[in-house]
């Protein structure tokens, strides 16, 4: 009989990869591609470059090929080129976007300068991470985007301000493209998941209803990508919660949210 073919490379991108989520899907897409014997060349970016080799010895002692940048998300001529470069040398089969930032109002309504930040990274770096990968997997005419939004994204938290807000966005904006990249043979999927433990909730001094560990996110994820969903809600707790306070009249839910704890504003990655 003759020999099988090789199979084939598989080449992801995933920025926000130095911690929290973006480092278990990418270790967890080096598991999955070791147990199923597909190699799988990864692309890694994040702010914090020594958690960023971290992240890229653990997907390599999996066996994938990690390749990591230290990039500001913010920088779309940056974030252009380096997607650009990692196409032209293993065309892209899903992008990621998952780099962001969270915060809320603390002791106080938020700064002009946490919103600013808030606004740049949550909206504009998934912005510069989606719209270069959408013209690369349009040329080839396949690949999927996947935009990691939140479950904030679907109710005005008085908590988080911005954080929602930005989350919203990139939410419905997502959505919104869905359909002509589908055209283009370009699949598009939402994840908005509940409360993760994160660096970013690590501040969070306060009960997190349904909070899950970013390894059992990354799990959650990765086994309904390829099913094609427009988003993928998670926890179910939470997403029955959400979707009874919904139900609420705006003035009301307002008022019964500004009673609970405030969310920590913006600090230092840790």
């Amino acid at each position: 009989m003759p020999d099988r073919p090789a199979a084939q490379t598989r080449s992801v991108l995933i920025t926000g990869a130095s911690s929290g989520l973006g480092r278990a899907l990418a270790i967890g897409l080096a598991a999955q591609a070791h147990a199923s014997q597909v190699p799988l060349r990864l692309w890694l970016t994040g702010r914090n470059g020594a958690r960023l080799s971290e992240t890229a010895a653990r997907s390599t002692e999996l066996g994938a090929n990690v390749a990591t940048a230290a990039i500001e998300i913010t920088d779309a001529a940056m974030v252009r080129n380096w997607i650009l470069a990692c196409d032209e040398t293993a065309t892209l089969d899903m992008v990621i976007a998952n780099a962001g930032r969270s915060a809320g109002t603390g002791d106080g309504p938020e700064s002009a300068a946490q919103v600013a930040t808030l606004v740049e990274t949550n909206i504009g770096g998934t912005v510069n991470t989606v719209l270069p990968a959408a013209e690369r997997m349009r040329s080839h005419r396949r690949g999927h985007i996947v935009i990691v939004s939140s479950l904030a994204a679907r109710l005005p938290f008085p908590s988080t301000p911005a954080y929602s807000a930005t989350k919203a966005f990139v939410r419905s904006w997502g959505l919104a493209l869905r359909p002509d990249l589908a055209r283009n043979g370009v699949g598009l999927t939402i994840v908005s998941p509940g409360y993760i433990a994160t660096p970013m909730t690590a501040g969070n001094h306060f009960p997190m209803p349904f909070l899950l560990t970013a390894e059992q996110a990354a799990t959650c994820i990765l086994r309904r990508l390829d099913h094609g969903r427009a988003e993928i809600a998670f926890p179910l707790g939470a997403v029955m919660a959400l979707r009874i306070l919904s139900l609420l009249p705006v003035g009301l839910f307002g008022r019964l949210m500004s009673r609970g704890p405030r969310k920590h504003a913006l600090m230092t990655e840790r």
